[in-house]
């Protein structure tokens, strides 16, 4: 339930993403959809617990606001730039790509191993995605 939950606001937003990038800044929707993120989760925050903030230490801080500047403010601001130019649906499809990537990065960057079973649903993701996006091609001929 929650995964589709996800996956149907997930594509609201792309479809929301592409209708305003013809007339909005890729940088204004982005800080709009991250200020609304925001909002939409502080609801959930466990207020209580928030005097256990102090005693992380400052680097795990640091650490995570260049992740979050670099992850929700740069790469979703190059997302947000580029629906524009390959619409929702490739944007889409292409982010089908994601398990792939991290397991290559994991095994070269991390050493992780690779199990035959994520062998099999790499490749079958990188068919699809190769597939999906030649049939697109052909039909705009």
């Amino acid at each position: 339930m929650l995964i589709s939950l996800t996956m149907l606001s997930f594509s609201v937003f792309l479809v929301f993403v592409q209708q305003l990038s013809k007339s909005i800044h890729p940088s204004t929707i982005t800080w709009y959809s991250n200020v609304f993120g925001l909002v939409g989760l502080l609801p959930f925050v466990p207020w209580n617990k928030t005097s256990m903030v102090l005693s992380v230490p400052f680097y795990y801080w640091l650490l995570l606001i260049v992740t979050a500047i670099i992850m929700h403010g740069l790469c979703t601001y190059l997302w947000n730039n580029s629906i524009y130019k390959v619409g929702a649906s490739k944007a889409a499809l292409l982010l089908n790509l994601e398990p792939f990537v991290a397991m290559v990065f994991g095994f070269f960057i991390l050493g992780m191993s690779i199990q035959p079973f994520q062998l099999i649903g790499a490749f079958v993701i990188v068919i699809g995605v190769s597939i999906s996006l030649r049939t697109k091609t052909n039909n705009k001929l």
